[in-house]
């Protein structure tokens, strides 16, 4: 039986029109590497198995690792983030980007406020919508190559995470005055 192993590695970029400015994902490279299992029994674990050591093997500071794994009628899919900054997840899972639509609803009625083509093959999952022009909108669409998903203008935007840990110090504790010392001292 025969194991079919890609490893994409992922490079962040940032495309942009007048309006927007989108944080996503493009393939720098992409591994392909038939592997022949025998006749040894394929599971899930035995590919996942696989595709993890690829991640460790893959592994990088300035790029996401995306290792696929397939058998028939088996697919395993795992990937790891070292990039610095918080992201938003856009995309549950990395999909081709077709257009982003910003949506205005009054009275019942949505229409297209603003429509974000990217101009080269974009993967979105993790990444970041920057608003350079105000727009006035009440939700996303990100359409994608197998579906489309909805954000609300407060999905976008992520907190800064901090770098530091804050250690804590523990209280003191104070001693309390034991009683019968109390009471030897107001005899005398």
């Amino acid at each position: 039986m025969q194991i079919i192993l890609k490893v994409e590695l992922l490079e962040p970029v940032s495309e942009s029109d007048s309006s927007v400015r989108l944080g996503a994902l493009r393939i720098n490279k992409e591994l392909w590497n038939p592997i022949e299992a025998g006749s040894a029994k394929v599971t899930v674990e035995s590919l996942l198995e696989i595709a993890a050591e690829n991640i460790v093997k893959h592994r990088s500071t300035d790029r996401l690792v995306l290792a696929s794994v397939e058998a028939p009628g088996l697919r395993v899919v795992l990937g790891e983030n070292l990039l610095k900054g918080s992201f938003t997840v856009l995309s549950p899972k990395p999909s081709y980007l077709r257009r982003v639509l910003f949506i205005k609803c009054k009275n019942g009625k949505c229409e297209i406020v603003h429509e974000f083509r990217p101009k080269s093959q974009l993967l979105v999952y993790e990444g970041s919508i920057e608003l350079i022009r105000n727009i006035d909108y009440d939700l996303v669409i990100f359409e994608c190559e197998d579906y489309r998903r909805v954000l609300l203008p407060h999905e976008l935007l992520l907190p800064a995470v901090k770098s530091e840990v804050k250690k804590t110090r523990k209280s003191r504790r104070k001693k309390k005055k034991s009683k019968t010392r109390s009471r030897k001292k107001s005899r005398r």
